[in-house]
């Protein structure tokens, strides 16, 4: 007599691999795009405070150092930009989601697959 474990599609160990391979580009892209988005609005920030120190340097409110150490802040909020949007550049988000959309067809193909064997399975 033939001992029977039944287990899920989900189970399958094709699909758990191919679920967490999603699961971690899924992750690795939003963090990218939050990364991005924290990114420009501490550039709109910074810009935004040097626009306010030009106004209050020619005011005299504020002295040329403290002006200088805001515009510093700005550029150096704008070079962490630059150089984070050409690590992460448009051809470079393209492929992380042409992979994800590969990898969502291989579940599909994964979950077929173990779905006929369980089939098979369940006809012995």
């Amino acid at each position: 007599m033939k001992t029977f474990e039944l287990k899920t599609v989900a189970q399958n160990p094709e699909v758990i691999k191919v679920n967490t391979s999603i699961s971690n580009l899924k992750n690795s892209l939003s963090t990218i795009e939050n990364e991005r988005k924290a990114l420009t609005e501490s550039v709109n920030d910074t810009s935004k405070k040097y626009q306010d120190a030009l106004v209050n340097s020619g005011l005299g409110k504020i002295d040329k150092q403290e002006l200088a150490s805001i515009e510093v802040e700005m550029r150096e909020a704008q070079s962490k930009l630059q150089k984070f949007n050409a690590e992460n550049n448009q051809d470079f988000m393209t492929a992380k989601k042409q992979a994800l959309s590969d990898l969502e067809a291989e579940l599909k193909a994964a979950e077929d697959l173990a779905t006929d064997k369980l089939v098979s399975e369940i006809d012995e």
